[in-house]
């Protein structure tokens, strides 16, 4: 192999040998390597920082930003606020609406009868549409 010497202090003169014709496609090829590397590096380190800046797509499958008993990841899906309990303020919160009443959390009078879903429940009656939610005389 060839012998390529630096130019400088007699103590900096280093002989380094240049790589012959056959194994220049390797060390291209090792370069681009390296190129994709930095690249994915890049990838990440913008994906990280996406994160950071945005809280939707951070890990969303367990985390309960409003601590409402729906996940984030929930919320996002059902398409109710994540940082806000009772997302249409109408009393109820979320989870309530969506895991025990079946209303829509994001429609204050789910059943349109200009009472508030909220209002309906505490007061006994049904949000989903007429009469109570139990009523013991049609029961018996």
């Amino acid at each position: 192999a060839e012998q390529n010497q630096d130019v400088g202090a007699p103590e900096n003169n280093i002989q380094t040998p240049i790589a012959p014709a056959e194994n220049q496609e390797q060390i291209d090829n090792s370069q681009e390597d390296n190129q994709d590397s930095a690249s994915l590096l890049d990838d990440f380190k913008q994906t990280q920082q996406d994160k950071a800046l945005n809280p939707i797509a951070q890990d969303m499958s367990s985390k309960d930003t409003d601590q409402d008993g729906l996940t984030d990841a929930k919320e996002f899906d059902i398409g109710t606020n994540y940082r806000l309990v009772d997302s249409d303020n109408d009393g109820l919160s979320d989870w309530e609406e969506v895991s025990i009443f079946g209303t829509d959390p994001l429609d204050k009078d789910s059943d349109n009868d200009s009472y508030l879903d909220g209002e309906e429940v505490q007061n006994g009656y049904n949000p989903l549409g007429d009469g109570k939610l139990l009523d013991f005389e049609k029961a018996q």
